[in-house]
């Protein structure tokens, strides 16, 4: 059964009790992650994250979903896009074939 998210902390509570550690706090620490809060998509399992490695680099984003074993899976190329709004554009299309397929 699919499962439809309400917020990142649904995410992050599936992704815990299957067994992962994407959002574990030293995976986050060590990119220097944020995830933003909001969700995409018709379950809405989509969301997107940025890193920085470090003070000589810009922030990047990367478009990513949970998939039903609780994985953390990557859409987009990791750290693919420069702007938020470039990442929000990215779902936009990918969501509308989503829709197109339903």
């Amino acid at each position: 059964m699919k499962r439809h998210y309400q917020t990142i902390e649904d995410i992050k509570y599936h992704n815990v009790e299957t067994g992962h550690y994407f959002f574990s706090e030293g995976a986050m620490q060590f990119f220097d992650s944020r995830v933003a809060p909001t969700l995409y998509g018709k379950d809405r399992n989509i969301f997107i994250t940025s890193e920085k490695f470090d003070d000589d680099t810009e922030r990047m984003y990367t478009v990513r979903c949970i998939d039903e074993d609780g994985q953390i899976q990557d859409l987009s190329e990791f750290q693919q896009f420069k702007y938020l709004k470039t990442a929000k554009k990215f779902i936009n299309k990918i969501t509308e074939k989503e829709e197109v397929n339903a």
